[in-house]
């Protein structure tokens, strides 16, 4: 079953993604970015969902970075999840690598949808890197309800 690792200091939140996520795929949570590196290397997740705002030594943003450097890692789809919805935020986390960004509060089945369409896209040779038509570019923003492309930047 395809390994998902969600990433908030949030229980609510991770609560809400365990009902949403949790009979597709096979779940782990890490509530900080140490945490989240470590799961990562335990689970080998296909997909992390991840805050940016969390206590500990690394933020988000942070765990982000670590996962695009790792030459182990880089290939795992991330979602940012937070709540900085202004425009530079999701532009920073697009620049650091990240596949998608989701403004809180987000729709747990738009959220489900890309979870489901990017992993469906890697099976078919990650298509999304030459053009998919789903995810041109490979990256995507929704403030809640309208989910729109951009470019992403490798």
């Amino acid at each position: 079953m395809t390994q998902v690792l969600i990433v908030d200091d949030d229980p609510d939140i991770r609560r809400l993604l365990r009902i949403t996520l949790g009979a597709y795929y096979a779940l782990s949570e890490a509530k900080d970015g140490v945490g989240a590196l470590e799961s990562i290397r335990q689970c080998a997740p296909e997909v992390v969902l991840l805050d940016v705002v969390m206590p500990g030594e690394m933020d988000g943003l942070q765990v982000l970075q670590a996962i695009r450097n790792n030459p182990q890692t880089r290939s795992i789809q991330v979602a940012v999840v937070s709540a900085k919805g202004q425009q530079a935020d999701s532009d920073l986390a697009r620049l650091l690598g990240a596949d998608a960004y989701f403004t809180k509060p987000f729709s747990p089945c738009k959220l489900r949808d890309w979870v489901r369409d990017t992993l469906r896209e890697q099976a078919h040779g990650d298509s999304w890197r030459s053009g998919s038509p789903s995810l041109a570019g490979g990256f995507a923003t929704t403030g809640g309800s309208a989910l729109t492309s951009t470019s992403r930047v490798s």
